[in-house]
């Protein structure tokens, strides 16, 4: 029997992440990918909850997110899956972002590594990340049309640290990584995913 398997989309708010999910839906469901779309309206209640107080209830909020994206993942009956969210990239660019900022101090981001690390190890291992990068001044601009509540806070400053946080974890990353930028042809960053996937089938005969 085949193992099961995850692939993580990757990338800075408004970055291009459900736009390459959404747009390669049926090409990616010929690799056997079930796409996994984040839906912010299931997490209404935690944003409100964050809106009210914002500084004292991130940690809340970070948290909440965690265990949106284990959720989903895990209740997943598919082989494997592709996400246009990642629950490891979040907390290594958000939640020490928002550490870096003074949103959560050293205990809490500790707590919510600790939580991390706990439910990832429940999931189907993570064995590529598709990141996506673009401009920061794009990115700002999306982020400002979008008009989103939960992302009335973003400044250049919060998204420099992002791309630096984000670059960091990418540069670390232990498993195949596949770039690309939204404005960007997607039919080479597809290719090389084949590749990898063809890789872990072949892995496993």
């Amino acid at each position: 029997m085949k193992s099961k398997f995850r692939i993580e989309t990757f990338g800075v708010l408004a970055s291009g992440k459900s736009t390459f999910v959404s747009r390669n839906k049926m090409l990616l469901e010929n690799f056997e990918l079930e796409c996994l779309s984040e839906n912010l309206q299931d997490l209404s209640n935690e944003i409100g909850f964050w809106l009210e107080n914002p500084k004292r209830r991130t940690f809340f909020v970070q948290a909440a997110f965690y265990m949106y994206s284990y959720r989903h993942i895990s209740q997943s009956g598919s082989r494997a899956v592709i996400t246009d969210y990642s629950l490891m990239g979040h907390h290594y660019m958000y939640s020490t972002t928002l550490y870096e900022a003074g949103w959560i101090d050293h205990t809490e981001l500790q707590l919510l590594k600790d939580l991390l690390l706990h439910l990832d190890n429940d999931l189907p291992p993570l064995k590529a990340i598709i990141y996506c990068e673009n401009p920061l001044d794009v990115i700002r601009d999306r982020v400002g049309k979008r008009g989103r509540d939960v992302e009335e806070f973003v400044t250049l400053d919060y998204l420099e640290l992002l791309a630096k946080n984000g670059k960091e974890y990418i540069k670390n990353s232990n498993v195949p990584v596949v770039s690309i930028s939204s404005t960007s042809d997607f039919t080479k960053p597809l290719a090389e995913l084949n590749e990898i996937i063809s890789a872990l089938e072949i892995g496993e005969q």
